[in-house]
């Protein structure tokens, strides 16, 4: 499965969209392939992008391993940024560097993103 990851609020540049796709393809050994989208998604997903990143998961691990990624990731910022996480059906949630969730909540949030059709 593909999921979208854009950064969509507050300090969001190109670089640290590359920054967040060299930390997710940290993770590839676990499951995961990341690879930056230029142009535009489908206009019934994210709308007309700059950059994003879409990720495929290829096991339950790998969402856990994904999860895990990006919270850690959004932990060490220190601007204000907002990632839209979507499936290709359009089901779709946010997570916030100003309020990053605890572990147990990303993770959920993925699974259930992973188990909505």
């Amino acid at each position: 499965m593909e999921i979208y990851i854009k950064l969509t609020a507050g300090d969001a540049t190109e670089d640290e969209v590359r920054a967040l796709l060299q930390w997710i393809r940290a993770g590839e050994d676990d499951g995961i392939g990341a690879r930056l989208v230029h142009g535009n998604i489908p206009e019934d997903h994210l709308g007309p992008l700059t950059d994003s990143i879409a990720v495929a998961i290829s096991s339950g691990g790998a969402v856990a391993a994904l999860a895990a990624s990006v919270r850690e990731w959004l932990r060490q910022r220190s601007t204000d940024i907002r990632l839209t996480i979507e499936k290709p059906n359009g089901v779709s949630f946010h997570l916030d560097a100003k309020r990053v969730d605890s572990p147990e909540e990303v993770l959920e949030r993925f699974r259930r993103l992973f188990e909505e059709d």
